[in-house]
């Protein structure tokens, strides 16, 4: 039986770290699978420009059953409402979508996508990310500072810009370098993320690796390994005010939201690092390739390809 794994191959001098987690699910399914014929083929060969939301994109790995076609679809795209006949994703065919990213309508409100996806994983962009946080020898988050606003770093749209307006939080835009920006992460014993194009992003995922405690809207999506609200990462709850249809009132009444929570938490030290070391262990159990390899290896069930 051949089995065809299309993703883009890693080659030297590629920084961007999502062909490797698609090689190293690769050489875990040619080795575990030994019955099967695995061939790895570059979906870059079939692709103008970037074209993301595409089958051929650059975020998905496919992995197909030659002879009836069927398919399994690993992603790290943010806006799986994509995946439609559309961009070239037979739905008849497709046996698993496995994400852990985009599962929302829009980017205000984050409301659930109703589509089927069996929740998987997600990762850190670039291996100088990786290295960097790698290189962090002392985790101890109650050795960290307590910031005085909760800082956010990064791409300013929607509910980012307003708060980026409001004196009581440091959000803004600022270019660092990647040493800059991992040390700021590691400095304070508690960052913020905002939701973006999707609601999980690589800055959670980078706050988690270096130690520190993650504060951010409850997550509505969902891990293989559950990432707990109040246990592996602070959360404020906004779902009370979603009915609030004037995005300018919405944002508003989520600002105050999620002030009263941080001025709750900043109290209780204790509390704080006690979510940083929940989150930490999470993210070495989920994060770096080999753990993830094996997660795909539990979630990816051949007998739905035949």
């Amino acid at each position: 039986m051949q089995i065809h794994c299309y993703y883009d191959i890693p080659h030297t001098g590629l920084s961007w770290t999502i062909p490797y987690y698609f090689d190293s699910i690769f050489e875990m399914l040619s080795s575990h699978y030994v019955d099967y014929e695995f061939y790895k083929i570059n979906s870059a060969a079939n692709r103008k420009g970037s074209e993301p939301a595409k089958v051929n994109g650059h975020h998905h790995m496919i992995i197909e059953n030659t002879a009836n076609k069927k398919y399994f679809a690993i992603s790290y795209w943010d806006k799986m409402k994509d995946i439609s006949t559309h961009n070239g994703w037979n739905q008849d065919t497709l046996m698993g979508l496995f994400c852990s990213s985009g599962m929302h309508q829009e980017d205000v409100y984050y409301q659930p996508f109703n589509k089927n996806s069996i929740p998987f994983s997600y990762i850190v962009p670039t291996h100088q990310m990786f290295n960097l946080i790698n290189g962090i020898k002392d985790k101890n988050n109650s050795l960290r500072s307590m910031p005085n606003k909760l800082s956010f770093n990064g791409d300013l749209y929607l509910f980012r810009d307003f708060l980026s307006k409001d004196n009581s939080f440091n959000v803004k835009r600022q270019y660092l370098q990647a040493s800059d920006y991992i040390q700021s992460l590691h400095s304070n014993c508690i960052n913020l993320s905002i939701n973006g194009a999707g609601e999980i992003c690589y800055r959670d995922m980078e706050i988690l690796g270096v130690g520190s405690a993650l504060f951010r809207p409850k997550l509505t999506n969902q891990f293989h390994d559950p990432l707990i609200p109040d246990h592996h990462y602070i959360s404020y709850d906004y779902d009370e005010i979603k009915n609030i249809t004037n995005q300018n009132h919405f944002f508003k009444a989520q600002r105050d939201i999620l002030l009263d929570r941080w001025i709750e938490v900043k109290k209780d030290r204790d509390y704080i690092d006690f979510v940083a070391q929940n989150g930490h262990d999470w993210y070495k159990r989920n994060v770096p390739i080999k753990t993830h390899t094996s997660i795909a290896k539990q979630v990816l069930d051949f007998e739905k390809l035949f």
